[in-house]
């Protein structure tokens, strides 16, 4: 959580050393956090700028692809997506990867303002990104979904 005006739920990466003590080349306290905004810098409601993270896997170079879902506002219409973002073995943002190191997916599934995409399994291949989740069309449907993402870590970090 953070206390950014403009954001209410930023991704949160926490990681210990070996030791089981916080790993402090992360950030303070072995915790750094990230503040993606898909909404914006001036959200309708920033309560709904809200990014989640719920899957992580390290590539073959040492980098991080974190997947998970965002949730964003604008006129009381409230819509989540996928969101991937990619670290450098530094805990930065790969700019390389999406637009400045992170991407979000949204497709408007319902004609209700509550709708979206949730990633919660990521899967890392040579050429892709797998990435299962939920698709949710409320109040009342549910179904589970798997995309199939380009991918290439070997040559040029490209992401289409």
């Amino acid at each position: 959580v953070s206390n950014n005006p403009i954001s209410n739920v930023d991704v949160l990466l926490l990681r210990w050393r070996a030791d089981g003590q916080p790993d402090t080349n992360v950030g303070p306290g072995g915790t750094r956090t990230y503040a993606l905004d898909f909404a914006g810098p001036n959200p309708v409601d920033p309560v709904f700028n809200n990014e989640f993270a719920h899957a992580i896997a390290r590539q073959d170079n040492g980098d991080y692809v974190i997947a998970g879902s965002s949730l964003m506002a604008s006129a009381g219409d409230v819509a989540g997506g996928v969101m991937l973002m990619r670290l450098k073995s530094n805990f930065n943002l790969d700019t390389s990867f999406g637009d400045n190191g992170r991407v979000n997916y949204l497709i408007e599934l319902s004609i209700e303002s509550n709708h979206g995409l949730y990633g919660n399994s990521l899967l890392l291949q040579k050429g892709r990104i797998l990435l299962g989740g939920s698709v949710v069309d409320l109040p009342l449907s549910q179904m589970q979904m798997v995309m199939g993402l380009q991918h290439d870590e070997i040559f040029a970090h490209t992401f289409d």
